[in-house]
């Protein structure tokens, strides 16, 4: 698809030919179709003569700089430009949608009389006409979308780089992944369109949209969630395209402009703003609706239901940028000093960032104290400490120590040595300790931030390692990064909805646990989450059960330390010791 060749192909089948200058307004089409299309646009001509000018004018424009044939017989499809589907609603023109008064049916039943109807359901009625007509227009540009771009193989391509085509799964093309499901977003958008038409057919006034968004919130909107996730990858992929392959970024930009200048990245953003504005639509429908509607209490339901929708999608498009971030952060990296615990921040896909920032480490050496600069990273599942060794190359990062989690001690105890220190702010240093087995010896670390506002951030992300206990005490909330595992022994059927079916040897993760024997948690073989009884469990390996294990081994370890500092060693204790050194 790179040759010039291919290019002209394109250029034929597709760009429209300047019109003559002794005519610039005239529109060229069949023979048998021009006195039609004559008549039909006389009224249009003032208004699409400049417009055509400018369109006409780009393309030629960009034309100059590209080798096409010279030779009078090449044929070139001369073509007027498409009309604009129509769309149910009336239009009142170019970049405008109608209002739910302008329709026919209600102009002609008399409702818009004065006094007829009330003026808040008047504007409930044009809010809930707008969920309908903006889902139409959106629906337009997936059109353009997908008859543009996804339909044309040519164009499609040029995604087949050499790197692209290594790393495809079988039956896969680089443009599937590119695209990634976008057509599920445009099927769903179908249906939409399809049910919002059914429910307006032939009506004047509607009672109520619930039902509708309701039913697509819970069956057919989590495409969105999937599609925001793959959708910073989408546009750094066009991006990088666009910067490398001078064929491709001239072969989009003459599609773009052929298409009345559309601009392929806006249009790919279209699905993630589309069902982040869901939430203002129903909005202004709730603002309208009366408090003894009968609709009230369902759509707030169902408004709540979608504003967590939108926060996922949002919380999964942060999750992607993360993971970018980490994969160009490991990059500049050296994991020497820890191979033996890390070898890479991708390495496990649940892992991300939870807080990053380059801080002060006090060293403390009897009445002297030192600073040194350091990196400290907070991920789900670790802390991981760098220094920049080499002053001449600070992009550089040598990774000196790894800690799990669940090994992490924080405090804002303060040496004396150096509270002596003028230039020292208490308020601004906290202590870290890192450690990874009861015999290790714990990385103690002085650390000095910038502001006591980053210090308290730095001490709540630090401190989240244990499970949360409710004020009651009935129930346990576990970390996303730090769950106990539970292989189930005995089947279990669903007495509710929001039970989770076992069989025997599943696996589960467990989020919640409560004093009445009930759990919620996540089934390993398909992330189905619900309720199960943990007298149906049994407890097997993971790293939760480990650090907690190494945990009580640390405890009895610092219990006899201390006790032999103060000379109170038993032979119980020793013993004790031993057990936990094994």
């Amino acid at each position: 698809v790179s040759t010039q060749s291919t290019e002209k192909q394109w250029y034929q089948r597709r760009v429209r030919a300047p019109p003559p200058t002794t005519c610039p307004v005239t529109k060229h089409g069949d023979d048998e179709n021009s006195a039609a299309d004559s008549a039909n646009e006389a009224d249009d001509t003032s208004s699409m003569a400049e417009e055509d000018e400018d369109i006409y004018g780009c393309i030629a424009e960009d034309f100059e700089s590209f080798d096409f044939p010279t030779k009078t017989d090449v044929p070139l499809e001369i073509r007027k430009p498409a009309a604009a589907t129509p769309a149910p609603e009336q239009t009142r023109g170019k970049g405008f949608r109608e209002y739910w008064f302008e329709r026919k049916e209600v102009k002609e039943s008399g409702v818009l009389d004065e006094g007829v109807m009330a003026k808040k359901e008047r504007s409930r009625q044009e809010a809930m006409y707008e969920i309908y007509t903006s889902e139409l227009s959106y629906r337009k540009s997936l059109e353009v979308i997908q008859t543009t771009f996804m339909d044309d193989l040519i164009f499609n391509g040029y995604f087949d780089t050499e790197e692209t085509l290594n790393n495809m799964e079988p039956g896969e093309s680089a443009a599937d992944r590119f695209y990634g499901n976008l057509p599920e977003i445009i099927a769903c958008s179908d249906r939409l369109c399809q049910r919002m038409e059914e429910l307006y057919r032939d009506k004047v006034c509607i009672d109520t949209v619930a039902p509708i968004i309701e039913d697509f919130v819970r069956h057919e909107f989590q495409v969105y969630v999937s599609y925001c996730a793959h959708t910073s990858d989408q546009q750094d992929t066009l991006k990088l395209l666009r910067e490398e392959n001078e064929n491709f970024s001239r072969f989009l930009k003459m599609v773009e402009k052929a298409d009345m200048s559309k601009n392929l990245g806006s249009l790919l953003i279209q699905p993630m703003q589309r069902i982040c504005r869901m939430p203002l639509l129903l909005g202004a429908v709730l603002k309208e609706t009366l408090e003894d509607n009968e609709d009230l209490e369902r759509l707030r339901a169902v408004h709540k239901e979608v504003c967590a929708l939108v926060d996922s999608c949002n919380e999964e498009a942060r999750k992607s940028d993360t993971r970018k971030h980490m994969a160009d952060l490991e990059k500049r990296c050296d994991f020497t000093k820890i191979k033996s615990a890390m070898t890479s921040f991708t390495a496990k896909p649940e892992r991300l960032i939870v807080k990053e920032s380059q801080l002060i480490k006090l060293n403390v050496k009897g009445s002297k104290v030192s600073a040194s600069k350091i990196y400290l990273w907070l991920f789900t599942d670790c802390a991981v400490i760098g220094i920049a060794i080499d002053p001449k190359q600070p992009d550089l990062i040598t990774l000196t120590e790894h800690c799990p989690r669940q090994m992490i001690t924080v405090t804002n105890s303060f040496a004396e040595s150096l509270s002596k220190k003028k230039n020292i702010k208490k308020d601004l240093v906290f202590h870290l300790s890192m450690t990874t087995n009861p015999s290790a010896t714990r990385g103690k670390h002085w650390i000095q931030c910038e502001d006591k506002k980053e210090v308290d951030s730095w001490m709540e992300v630090l401190k989240k390692k244990a499970p949360k206990v409710e004020d009651d005490d009935t129930e346990k909330i576990y970390e996303e990064w730090d769950t106990p595992r539970f292989v189930a022994m005995y089947p279990h059927g669903k007495s509710n909805t929001d039970d989770l079916e076992l069989a025997v040897g599943d696996v589960c993760q467990v989020i919640r646990k409560y004093t009445d024997g009930w759990c919620y948690g996540i089934r390993e073989r398909d992330e189905e989450k619900g309720w199960f009884p943990i007298t149906f469990m049994k407890e097997i390996e993971s790293e939760h059960k480990n650090y907690r294990d190494k945990i009580k081994k640390m405890a009895v370890v610092d219990k006899f330390v201390a006790a032999s500092s103060s000379g109170q060693v038993d032979l119980f204790a020793m013993g004790t010791l031993e057990q936990a050194r094994d």
